[in-house]
Parts: structure tokens; sequence; C-alpha cells
């Protein structure tokens, strides 16, 4: 059950970090956008992207406002949901010269934040209960350069960091006697991340771009463990506390983007592959490669509004993702937004059928200062 729990959650979170919706129009595009051009949101995409933004200062929000998962499987006797916020972007760009534009941004909690609370009465003897909270944030600065009008290139550097929470009482009992284990363990990381990217406008109507995520040094991991055991006419428990260095792999990403204009609608299509998690922890280590396909579409303006709507399906070893995102676009003077919603379905499927199901509210805003 433990195992299955974390490996579980594990597996949300792979290929540039995101399956649940994240960005500025690509959450709404079902996370398409490595082949977008002059949005707030490339600076987690593809910075490269930035560099045909208008030459002017813009500050931008993004996030799910409000979401509600819910967990189940055969190995526990009931579904366990839980109210969340994820995905909170800010992202702040600005001019250096008429070709290069910096960006500073922020993600928390980076779309990996789960808490759950699963109750196990497997044996009438036996009664298991665990809380495990997943968060991550990362922060950092994003560069672009425009190099013509059909190529440009960029990059961002920054910080992750990311902890697991684990908390976990078992309590067994006969008729004379009674035993209760709780456990509490803690991992934390802080690694540096890089983002290099290119884009290519191929034709009037096509561009593409190609979009790299690598772990490249780990700067600080930390694990602790403390247990407590207590048995019948005990007045004080049995404590232990072990401190570990949590095992540390490096990780990487591709993702191919394009970007076609037909009829004046945008069409997008993200291919990514990941050698593995990069959420790994010491409870278990996800070796397997990711693979995600990312499709997005979204309509022309018409009197201020605009429609955009994407997909994406995600598959890792046993572990199967769902997304499907839309919203509607606005624009108000200076002001421009989107508000939508988004459904995530995650699927194990080996014997234990655990199933995640996430819906929410998402909303972005950008405001540019000219």
């Amino acid at each position: 059950m433990l195992h299955l729990l974390f490996l579980f959650l594990i597996k949300l979170s792979v290929a540039s970090y995101f399956t649940v919706p994240v960005g500025y129009d690509e959450a709404f595009l079902g996370n398409a956008g490595v082949a977008a051009s002059g949005t707030p949101g490339n600076v987690l995409y593809n910075p490269a992207g930035m560099a045909f933004l208008a030459n002017a200062a813009s500050v931008s929000l993004s996030g799910t406002s409000i979401a509600y998962q819910e967990l189940d499987g055969s190995e526990f006797n009931r579904t366990t949901g839980t109210l969340k916020t994820s995905g909170f972007l800010t992202t702040v760009i600005f001019p250096v010269t008429e070709e290069i534009n910096m960006a500073a941004f922020w993600v928390y909690p980076g779309n990996t934040d789960d808490s759950f609370r699963i109750e196990e009465r497997s044996t009438t003897n036996r009664n298991v209960s665990e809380n495990l909270v997943r968060t991550a944030a990362i922060g950092g600065l994003a560069y672009s350069k425009y190099l013509n009008a059909e190529w440009s290139a960029g990059f961002s550097i920054g910080v992750g960091w990311s902890e697991i929470d684990r908390r976990r009482n078992e309590v067994t009992w006969d008729g004379t006697t009674s035993r209760l284990e709780s456990l509490s363990q803690i991992e934390s990381r802080y690694d540096i991340l890089l983002n290099p990217g290119m884009l290519w406008r191929a034709f009037e109507v096509y561009q593409t771009g190609v979009s790299l995520s690598w772990k490249a040094l780990s700067l600080f991991n930390e694990g602790e463990t403390y247990t407590a055991i207590q048995e019948t006419n005990q007045t004080t428990p049995n404590e232990a506390t072990d401190l570990y260095t949590p095992r540390s792999h490096e990780f990487l990403s591709a993702t191919w983007g394009h970007q076609l204009l037909l009829h004046q609608h945008l069409l997008f299509a993200d291919l990514t592959y990941a050698t593995h998690s990069p959420f790994e922890s010491s409870f278990t280590v996800t070796t397997k490669p990711y693979w995600a396909l990312s499709l997005g579409w979204k309509t022309p303006r018409v009197d201020r509004f605009r429609y955009l709507s994407g997909l994406q399906v995600a598959q890792c070893d046993s572990m199967q993702s769902f997304l499907a995102s839309f919203g509607l676009g606005f624009t108000q003077g200076k002001l421009e937004g989107n508000l939508g919603a988004f459904a995530h379905v995650t699927e194990n499927r080996t014997n234990e059928n655990v199933r995640s199901d996430i819906i929410g509210f998402l909303y972005s805003s950008s405001f540019d200062y000219k």
C-alpha cells in the first residue's frame, strides 16, 4: 500500500515538471506551447518565444484558483478528497535591448502539491492511516535573443525546491494488548534547473520549437525519519531518529512543439519525452521513461474575446494521465486574461487500480507597461 501510494504520486509530475495545467495560455491549451511565441508562459515552456514579445515590460499572474481532488483504489476502504490550489505562476518580463528580453519567474507549488489521508482496515485487528504532502517550487531568470525574423534562442536557469512529508500510524490489537507504531519521514531537495530552447518561424503559417529541461546539479538533499512505538502498559514510547542523504539522479526531458495557423485559428501540438521522473525519492525510484502528447486550439479574437482548449495524454510505466482544459480569453485596454476550467485523471493500471480525479478553475492575467 505505502509503496503504491508513493509510486502513484511521484509519477504525477514528470516531463517538463507539469502534467496538470500551468502557464499563461498554455494551461488552457492542454500544456501545449513550446512553439508559441510572445506569451508570458514562454519562460516555462520555451524561453526563445519571449524574443517576439512587444518591446515593453509586463507582469502576469496565472494559476489554479481552486481545485478538488479525489484518490481512490481497490486497497482503500474509502475515497479521500481534498481542496487545493496549485500551479501559481508569476512572471515579470522586461526588455534589455530591442533584440533581448529577460524575465524573472516564480512557480509555486509547481503542480506537485498533493495531500491525502488514507485509512485502511485490511484485517479485523489492524488499522493504518497515512498522510502525504508533496510540494515543490521553481524560481529563476529567463533570457531570449531575437536572431532574425525566423529564428530566436533562449534559456532559463532556476532553483527548484521539492519536499515530501509522510506521516503514518498503524494500530494492531488483540483481546488484551495493543501496539501503536508512528512514522514521520521528510525529504527536502534543492536543485539547479536549466531550460534552453530554440524557435523557428519556418513559414508564415507554421513555426516549430524545441525545448530541453535538465536538472543539472543537486545543491542540497536532506532526509529525516522519526519512529515511535508504544505497546500496552508502556508509559512512554520507544523513539528513534535517523538522518540520511536521499539519492539524487540527473533528469532530462525534451519537447518538440508545433504551431499552425489555419483560417485564423492557431493549432498546437507538443511531444515530450523524459528519461524518468524528476521527483524521485528514497521511498521508491521511477526509472521508466515518460512521454506526453499535448494538443491545443486557440480561436481568433471576436469582440475582444477568444476561446482556448486543449488535451494532453501522458504515460509513465503503469501510470497514465489525461488532461482536458478550456477557457475564454479577453482584453480590456492593456489588460489581458483568461478564465476557464480543467479536468485531470491519473490511473495506475496495476491490480490496485489507483485513480486520481481533479477538477478545478483556471485564471491568468497580464498587464503591459508601455
